[in-house]
């Protein structure tokens, strides 16, 4: 299996967590370099009155990954929660 991404991928993807005007918080990450791609899985807060319908579902990964701000980003699993 694969390692943790680099600090500094690891580092990218919390920031564009927290960019994203729809999260709240980032309660914690995983990432798993497999081959030239990370997989991530993240646990995040959304912004009160955002719904996990409005949102896409608990599958749905920040809008900049999805438009190469991650060169890289392979798999993706976001769970939206209230709390860690």
């Amino acid at each position: 299996m694969g390692t943790s991404a680099e600090d500094d991928v690891q580092e990218a993807i919390a920031d564009l967590i927290r960019r994203d005007p729809e999260i709240h918080g980032l309660f914690n990450s995983i990432t798993q370099q497999m081959g030239p791609q990370v997989m991530l899985a993240a646990k995040i807060r959304m912004r009160p009155g955002i719904s996990i319908e409005a949102r896409g579902g608990e599958h749905q990964c920040p809008r900049a990954a999805h438009q190469g701000a991650l060169p890289g980003s392979g798999w993706c699993f976001i769970r939206p929660d209230l709390e860690d």
